[in-house]
């Protein structure tokens, strides 16, 4: 694999509440980048990783090719895949030793259904993902994998954008629109904070067109004073004409570690988030981007 494994910092022993964590794979660079941040936030968490590939055996209709060669063509897929997983764990033996348990599924299908199946059905708590940002064309007119799953998973999703390693998260950006169910998700992004030794940045970005929000900032300021007090949390406005601009200004001029946001998900039209802002910062963010759900 070529992807030189980041070196871990010390583990804290705190009781967590991601104790499994999915990552899907297609053996990809930026996959390949994705699982070694993976690797290495699950060793910090103390929480069990599940790699998983999926694959397409034939374009060819079931029934219309024989069955034995469409077996041969299985038994293949899954040979390359197995020699492809070796190479993880040989990055998992030199970076973690035996510590951290890794499980490994192959699966014939749709990547989307087989994520969205294994984390409806196991006890997965995070799904990580790479995406290739705004580099990829395709990424942008089609809507990309990690993006599909964003807004249909039924767990946070933490995407990680190509080519960026595992480092320690010092400084959290929330995404805020000043709603009443921003503090569902201060309350637990605290609990990364207390991990990592982590400040968070409520930041909301206020354009000319902003009808205004649904929560003063002075309610939520009230409700966090302590922790504001103790300089673990902040609430801040931005004034920029457009949302993902001021994001991405604060993000370079505050040295953020990872961007979280509230995904507001229809449940009878889930590929209306297509158009959303959370696609859109999850296309052409550099630095890692964790995607809660809000289903309405």
């Amino acid at each position: 694999m070529s992807v030189m494994p980041s070196t871990h910092t010390n583990r804290r022993l705190d009781t967590r509440e991601i104790r499994s964590i999915l990552v899907p794979t297609d053996f990809s660079d930026t996959a390949n980048h994705a699982f070694i941040y993976a690797a290495n936030l699950a060793w910090t968490l103390q929480a069990r990783l599940v790699a998983m590939h999926a694959f397409y055996t034939s374009p060819v209709a079931e029934g219309v090719a024989p069955a034995d060669f469409m077996e041969k063509i299985r038994q293949e897929k899954i040979t390359e895949a197995q020699a492809k997983f070796d190479l993880y764990k040989a990055d998992i033996q030199r970076l973690f030793g035996s510590e951290l348990l890794v499980e490994y599924k192959i699966e014939p299908g749709d990547a989307i259904d087989h994520i969205l199946t294994l984390s409806q059905n196991s006890p997965i708590d995070l799904i990580v993902m790479g995406t290739l940002g705004q580099e990829s064309i395709a990424e942008n007119i089609l809507g990309s994998v990690t993006s599909r799953v964003i807004g249909r998973a039924s767990c946070p999703v933490l995407a990680i954008p190509k080519g960026v390693r595992y480092q320690p998260i010092r400084h959290i950006l929330f995404a805020t629109n000043l709603e009443e169910t921003d503090s569902v998700v201060v309350d637990q992004l605290l609990s990364y904070a207390d991990l990592f030794g982590a400040s968070i940045s409520c930041v909301h970005v206020h354009t000319p067109d902003d009808s205004g929000s649904s929560v003063d900032l002075s309610i939520l300021e009230n409700l966090y004073s302590a922790e504001i007090n103790a300089k673990k949390v902040s609430f801040e406005v931005v004034n920029d004409h457009d949302i993902v601009r001021g994001l991405h200004h604060y993000v370079v001029t505050h040295q953020v570690d990872l961007v979280t946001l509230l995904t507001h998900r229809n449940v009878h039209n889930p590929e209306a988030f297509q158009k959303g802002l959370t696609r859109a910062f999850s296309l052409e963010t550099d630095v890692p981007l964790l995607a809660f759900h809000e289903d309405k």
